[in-house]
C-alpha cells in the first residue's frame, strides 16, 4: 500500500509504503452442477496466465480425443461428431478404442467393458449427442468446470492473491481441480485425460437412449425453503414414502449441508413425484408438522399427489 499527501501548493509532504499481509483464505473448488455457458470465458480475454491453461487443454483435447472444449464451453453444442480419417483420425479412434471400465454383471462377477462399444475398426466418426447440450453431458461437464476453476485460480496465484497462509478444500469433481491447482501433483495433459475419463465411467453407469437421456437423475433440496415446519427430518421419511408409493428407485445420496443442501438421486418419475409434493407444500405453506401428527407422512404424500 502506498500513500502520499500534498499540500495546498502540490508539493509532497509525506510519503509512505507498506506491506500487508493477507487474510487467511479459504479456496473452495466447486462440483459438478455449477456449469454454464462461456463460464471462463470473460477472465480467458483478460488474463493470459488463465488463457494459456484453456489453450494448453484445447490443444490436448483436439490432438488426442478430435474434440475443442472450449468450443463446447462457448456454444454449449448438442451434437459434435469426431472423425476418424487420415493417420490422425486413426490415432485418435484408437484413444477411443483403448477405453475400458469396469461393471459389475448380474452375477456379480467384475469384467471390463469398452466405454465405446460401437467404435471398431469399421468406423469413419463418432457423435456425441446431449438434448441439453454437451456441456450438460458429464464427460464434458467435467473437464470444463475443472479447467476453469484450474485457470481461476492459477490467475490469482499469478496476481498474488494465494498467499501462502490460505486453505484449501474440493467437493467432489473440485477435488481433483484443487490437487491440480494446490498440489500441483498433475500436468494439465493428466488431469485433462482423468477428468474425461471420470465423466464417461460416470456417463455409461447407467441406461441411456440414442439422445443420451437416462430414467435417472438426481435435484438439490433445501428444506427450509419448502416451507417454515418442514424440517430434515421430514424430508428423510417423505423420499422412502415417495420410493415405496411409486416402486421406483430414490434415495438420499448427499448430506451437504444439515437443514440446508441434500441431494435425491434416482428414477426420474419419483424425483418428479417428489419435486411435486414439495412444490405443492412449498406454494399452499401447509402446517407439515400437524398433517404429518394426523395423519402420517405417507397420508400427506398421497394427498398431495391427488
Amino acid at each position: 500500500i502506498q500513500i502520499e499527501t500534498t499540500n495546498q501548493h502540490g508539493s509532497q509532504v509525506l510519503h509512505g509504503i507498506a506491506e500487508v499481509d493477507q487474510p487467511r483464505t479459504a479456496f473452495v473448488f466447486t462440483g459438478q452442477g455449477s456449469q454454464e455457458p462461456k463460464m471462463g470465458m470473460d477472465l480467458y480475454e483478460q488474463s493470459s496466465t488463465a488463457k494459456s491453461i484453456w489453450d494448453h487443454a484445447d490443444a490436448h483435447f483436439f490432438s488426442k480425443y478430435g474434440f475443442s472444449i472450449l468450443d463446447i464451453v462457448i456454444n454449449n453444442p448438442k451434437s459434435l461428431t469426431v472423425y476418424f480419417g487420415g493417420p490422425t483420425g486413426q490415432a485418435i479412434k484408437r484413444n477411443y478404442e483403448s477405453m475400458v471400465y469396469e461393471r459389475t454383471n448380474d452375477d456379480g462377477v467384475v469384467q471390463q467393458a469398452k466405454l465405446f462399444p460401437y467404435i471398431d475398426e469399421s468406423s469413419t466418426s463418432h457423435t456425441f449427442v446431449s438434448p441439453n447440450g454437451l456441456l450438460y453431458a458429464t464427460q464434458f461437464t467435467q473437464p470444463a468446470l475443472t479447467l476453469m476453476e484450474m485457470a481461476a485460480y492459477e490467475d490469482m496465484k499469478h496476481r498474488g492473491l494465494a498467499g501462502p497462509g490460505s486453505v484449501f478444500a474440493g467437493h467432489s469433481l473440485g477435488e481433483y481441480a484443487a490437487l491440480a491447482s494446490v498440489g500441483e501433483v498433475l500436468s494439465i495433459e493428466t488431469l485433462c485425460d482423468i477428468v474425461f475419463y471420470r465423466g464417461l465411467t460416470m456417463q455409461v453407469a447407467v441406461p441411456r437412449d440414442s439422445l443420451g437421456k437416462s430414467n435417472y437423475g438426481m435435484i438439490a433440496v433445501n428444506p427450509g425453503r419448502v416451507a417454515s415446519s418442514f424440517t430434515d427430518s421430514m424430508l428423510r421419511q417423505l423420499v422412502p414414502q415417495i420410493a415405496s408409493i411409486t416402486s421406483r428407485l430414490l434415495e438420499i445420496v448427499n448430506y451437504n449441508v444439515e437443514d440446508w443442501q441434500y441431494v435425491v438421486a434416482g428414477d426420474i418419475m419419483a424425483l418428479e413425484t417428489l419435486s411435486n409434493v414439495l412444490n405443492i407444500i412449498s406454494s399452499q405453506q401447509f402446517d407439515v408438522i400437524k398433517l404429518t401428527k394426523d395423519n402420517g407422512m405417507s397420508k400427506v404424500v398421497m394427498d398431495k399427489l391427488h
